[in-house]
């Protein structure tokens, strides 16, 4: 399923774009939005990675560097694990990686009861950006 919604992050509205499906009882998605000035990139990652954590209630783990093949580099790309509460209050773990193209920041995601380190390795490692 697919998406779009403008969204306030970083002090502008942004289009950000979801795609999402439901396989092996996880959800996996991908969200992007294009931060348009460069210098936003670093102020969108972060929002976009703060959400997450506010979303679980999950205190902020440390950041794994994960190379993107065709990414642009940059500092605030990476992995995390994340273990918290869902709104309804039962226990979730999700496996993020955000990067960034250009200025595009695209956040990749696995999201269930439990992550299986098996299944997120291939799906983030499954990540490339093509020219």
């Amino acid at each position: 399923m697919r998406q779009q919604r403008k969204v306030q992050l970083i002090g502008r509205e942004l289009q950000m774009v979801l795609q999402v499906c439901d396989e092996a009882d996880l959800t996996w998605a991908q969200v992007y939005a294009d931060a348009v000035d460069p210098a936003a990139v670093g102020p969108l990652i972060e929002a976009l990675v703060a959400a997450a954590h506010l979303n679980l209630g999950a205190r902020r783990g440390a950041l794994v560097p994960s190379p993107v093949i065709g990414a642009t580099p940059n500092p605030g790309s990476g992995r995390y694990r994340l273990r918290g509460r869902a709104p309804d209050g039962h226990a979730v773990e999700e496996v993020m990686l955000v990067f960034v193209k250009g200025t595009v920041v695209v956040q990749v995601t696995a999201l269930g009861a439990a992550v299986p380190t098996d299944l997120a390795d291939n799906f983030i490692g499954a990540v490339r950006v093509d020219s």
